[in-house]
């Protein structure tokens, strides 16, 4: 019953996000993992934490394989041996804090912070040492709900943190804890909703500059792409598009816009006509290096040659790069996988001055990361994306509900050019102000706001987070086990 309890946890976590959006399974996804691990100590705890993640992360991109057998053309065994290392990833962070949670009990009213700070503390922690894989956050599911402007206060792991202390707190009022403590942690829980919304919700400067800008979206198949002319109709779409634009000032094409190495007709055809239109505009391309080929961000203005901005820092584990230690037959089964590449952040920076604007740019996967080094004077967020390979599965919308946050986060406009899509703008609260379905071709021209103003989670980031559950953790559990002592 307990093993139930942690899987069905898991499958309620799974439920809250794309394509079933019970964004309301989330805030009580914790409870039956709280109720299972009650009573158990040392090991059961770890595997009951173990089992609840690995059930939440595979139902959650149950989507991996068909993707990967369909856009990379990996074999059904290598794919499906990527989607289980994906869930397995997620097994020591989830172990950990199924330990914590043996050792804080619901009588003590430090069970609700410690619960819900020790979760976001898990979530970062596995997000940044073990996969670089940052789709698991709870509170990413609750990108349409009214708790999302909280994010600009503490991130979407601070969210995924106030939705676990919630859970904890259903748990208290389950195991009939002493009414003086459940008022105490409602109280608390209360207060960190009200002073959150009350912070994060407060409108932001909307920018004294309004910047017109185009996002292009080819909207041909991925699928199709190694047939023959495909580069040449998809550059055909984009200019064709882009020519049928009036009265802008940056067009932005998608992530793969060059799926070869731009030669000298593709540039001149671009080149020209930008300096007939007076604009600038962003276009991924790629560049044959000694290891493989690397994306890039190229900007094209009038009167200038071609320059690139912007190199792909990050790169999709097992996808678009593959362990060196790996032996061969390995990579066969994984399919028509990239050599490795360096998956730190390379010496060109994310954040580029482009015409009068600072823009801080990223590629595809790595916007789902928080932008925690990006220039405080940057004033948009341009997300240069190829989501074909997703096809129509959730591993769209998802991908698209957590870029969202970084709108959010950083208080900035984001404008997301996808080829297949969706592509979107979203507004510094989230919304989304203008998309593009999957497989749409058009344009979405609109005036946005350029603003360099920062929030408070650019400020501070993830460190009060950390900081607060580490230390409310050692307080817990270290000085009760060392009175005993």
């Amino acid at each position: 019953m307990r093993a139930l309890g942690a899987v069905g946890g898991g499958l309620g976590f799974a439920l809250s996000f794309p394509p079933f959006d019970v964004t309301w399974l989330g805030w009580v996804a914790l409870v039956p993992l709280l109720l299972a691990i009650r009573g158990v100590s040392g090991v059961g705890s770890a595997l009951l934490g173990a089992l609840f993640a690995l059930t939440a992360v595979l139902g959650l991109v149950s989507w991996v394989p068909g993707a990967l057998s369909g856009g990379f053309a990996a074999s059904w065994i290598g794919a499906c041996g990527a989607w289980v290392a994906l869930g397995l990833t997620a097994v020591p962070a989830a172990a950990a804090y199924g330990l914590l949670l043996s050792r804080v009990h619901p009588q003590r009213f430090v069970y609700v912070p410690c619960i819900g700070l020790a979760w976001g503390v898990v979530e970062i922690s596995w997000q940044t040492w073990f996969p670089q894989f940052p789709w698991v956050a709870l509170g990413a599911s609750q990108i349409d709900t009214p708790v999302a402007p909280l994010a600009s206060l503490v991130g979407v792991h601070g969210v995924s943190a106030l939705m676990a202390a919630v859970s904890a707190l259903i748990v208290q009022g389950i195991a009939r804890t002493g009414a003086r403590v459940i008022v105490a942690s409602v109280l608390l829980v209360a207060a960190c909703f009200t002073a959150g919304l009350w912070i994060g919700g407060r409108e932001r400067g909307t920018g004294s500059e309004r910047v017109r800008v185009a996002l292009i979206q080819p909207g041909l198949p991925m699928s199709e792409r190694r047939a023959a002319g495909f580069e040449r109709r998809s550059l055909e779409i984009l200019l064709e598009e882009s020519e049928a634009t009036e009265d802008v000032e940056l067009i932005v094409w998608p992530e793969n816009s060059f799926l070869s190495e731009p030669h000298g007709p593709m540039l001149a055809a671009v080149q020209d006509f930008v300096d007939r239109r007076g604009v600038l505009l962003l276009a991924g391309g790629r560049q044959r290096v000694e290891s493989g080929w690397v994306t890039e961000a190229l900007l094209f203005a009038p009167g200038a040659e071609h320059r690139v901005v912007y190199v792909k820092r990050r790169l999709l584990p097992l996808a678009e790069a593959v362990p060196a230690g790996l032996p061969p037959w390995l990579r066969r089964a994984l399919g028509r996988l990239a050599p490795s590449l360096p998956m730190n952040p390379g010496s060109v920076p994310s954040t580029q001055r482009i015409g009068a604007w600072s823009i801080d740019l990223s590629i595809c996967y790595e916007a789902t990361f928080q932008r925690l080094d990006s220039d405080p004077e940057s004033a948009l967020l341009v997300n240069l994306v190829n989501d074909g390979w997703y096809d129509h599965t959730a591993g769209a919308a998802q991908h698209l509900g957590l870029v969202r946050w970084r709108a959010i986060e950083t208080g900035q406009t984001l404008i997301r050019a996808a080829s297949t899509g969706p592509s979107a703008i979203v507004g510094a609260d989230g919304r989304i102000e203008a998309r593009l379905d999957v497989a749409e071709r058009g344009t979405l021209v609109r005036a946005v706001a350029a603003s360099p103003e920062r929030t408070p989670f650019e400020d501070y980031g993830n460190r009060p987070l950390t900081l607060l559950g580490v230390a409310l953790a050692f307080f817990s559990v270290v000085l009760p086990c060392r009175a005993k002592g």
